[in-house]
């Protein structure tokens, strides 16, 4: 479904003839808005439920708030890529240009979505690193092959990489938002040519992350299983590195009745 929805979008924007960054600047924030009311909305009333972290205990990792959130920036972020490497090499400006405006929409109302239920149910909680998450967790389980064992929902790793889209993303949102500006007002070369300057660097570095991201979620087995429930959104077995997977049928008195399989 969101396949098709891209694909219409792209062969929309096809046939328009003007630069949607001027004609239709007020969509971006129409999109802020849309996302940030239909997060809070989503967030204020959804039911209430708790995400047992039982060793060996199959969980529902991801629910149709994650999926908004996760899919439809990530989709966001791609066209954003592709059309901004299209725009740096000249390739058919026009269209480049407004698949870019498409990307941009796509991601402020989908991450508006998010940071609404980001800040609304306090998820940086269970989001955001924690220093033993960076250095133990992430730059030692991985570059230098310390053994860690990850005890929540969400692998240190991820929480690392969380942070690292935070940042860069902010700053790619910022000078983005000065480039737009200088279409409408006065704003300084210098200041313009800088913010280009950053969101070209910043950008270049959310690629890289995106590879990183992706191959470690293809090559690490461990990764791949959490990989799997983001196409499916079934439960998965949670069995937490060097911890033994305890009996399910045991556990499962311990669950209320939406999470026993």
């Amino acid at each position: 479904m969101s396949l098709t929805v891209l694909a219409g979008s792209i062969w929309l924007i096809q046939n328009i003839e003007v630069v949607l960054f001027r004609q239709a600047a007020w969509v971006c924030v129409v999109s802020l808005l849309v996302g940030t009311a239909l997060g809070t909305i989503r967030t204020v009333t959804k039911a209430k439920y708790v995400n047992k972290e039982i060793h060996g205990v199959p969980v529902e990792r991801h629910t149709i708030d994650s999926y908004l959130e996760h899919w439809g920036t990530a989709t966001g972020i791609f066209v954003l890529i592709f059309s901004g490497i299209r725009l740096r090499t000249g390739s058919d400006v026009l269209f480049s240009s407004n698949l870019h405006f498409l990307g941009l929409t796509s991601t402020l109302l989908f991450g508006s979505y998010f940071l609404s239920d980001f800040l609304i149910s306090k998820k940086w909680n269970s989001l955001l690193p924690n220093f033993d998450d960076v250095l133990h967790g992430t730059i030692g389980k991985y570059l230098l092959r310390w053994k860690w064992n990850d005890k929540a929902k969400y692998r240190s790793s991820q929480k690392s990489a969380f942070l690292l889209y935070l940042i860069i993303g902010s700053e790619i949102v910022i000078t983005g938002t000065i480039k737009l500006a200088a279409m409408f007002l006065s704003v300084p070369g210098e200041v313009v040519s800088i913010a280009t300057s950053v969101h070209d660097i910043a950008s270049i570095l959310l690629l890289l992350l995106v590879l990183v991201h992706i191959l470690i979620a293809i090559s690490k087995h461990s990764h791949r299983a959490l990989l799997f429930s983001w196409f499916t959104g079934k439960q998965v077995r949670r069995q937490l590195d060097g911890v033994e997977a305890e009996s399910v049928s045991t556990i499962d008195n311990l669950l209320p009745d939406e999470n026993k399989t």
